[in-house]
């Protein structure tokens, strides 16, 4: 079986407006992502 592994990451401009996201770390936003592997 293959393995996937995150190699880089790159900050971007989603929720930079009006600072919607900015209390969030970056765990919890890709967690509904992990969870659907």
């Amino acid at each position: 079986m293959n393995q996937a592994v995150i190699v880089a990451a790159k900050r971007t401009a989603f929720g930079k407006y009006g600072g919607t996201l900015k209390h969030l770390e970056p765990e919890q936003l890709l967690k509904p992502l992990f969870q659907h592997f």
